[in-house]
C-alpha cells in the first residue's frame, strides 16, 4: 500500500513539472518516476534538510522548480521558500509541495 501511495504521488509530481532544472531532496525518486513514465527529463540538484544550505539554494535561484516533501524533517524549509521572492508555490499534493521560479521563463 505504501508503495502505491508513493508511486501515485510521484506520478502527480512528474505530471506537474515539465522538463527543466529541479532541486529536491528526493532526486532518485524524481528521476526514477520520470524515466518510468518516459515523458520528462530533468537536471536535478539534490539538497538535504540543512536550513542554511537550503536558504542559499533558494537565494541563488538557479533551478526552475523546487520539489519539497511535507515531512517534518523539512518543515523549516517550507518557511524559507514561502518567504522567498524568487519562488512561488505552484502545486500541493498530499506529501509534496512544488515551487516554481518567478523567473522560470529565463531558464534554457
Amino acid at each position: 500500500m505504501r508503495d502505491t501511495i508513493h508511486t501515485q504521488e510521484w506520478r502527480r509530481v512528474v505530471a506537474a513539472i515539465p522538463s527543466g532544472s529541479v532541486a529536491t531532496p528526493n532526486a532518485r525518486s524524481l528521476l526514477f518516476y520520470s524515466n518510468l513514465q518516459g515523458i520528462r527529463h530533468y537536471t536535478v540538484e539534490q539538497f538535504n534538510e540543512d536550513e542554511k544550505e537550503f536558504a542559499a539554494l533558494v537565494a541563488r535561484a538557479t533551478t526552475e522548480w523546487i520539489v519539497l516533501p511535507k515531512y517534518s524533517l523539512y518543515s523549516a524549509l517550507v518557511h524559507v521558500v514561502d518567504a522567498s521572492s524568487t519562488y512561488q508555490r505552484f502545486a500541493e499534493f498530499e506529501h509534496t509541495l512544488i515551487y516554481r521560479s518567478v523567473n522560470a521563463g529565463v531558464f534554457k
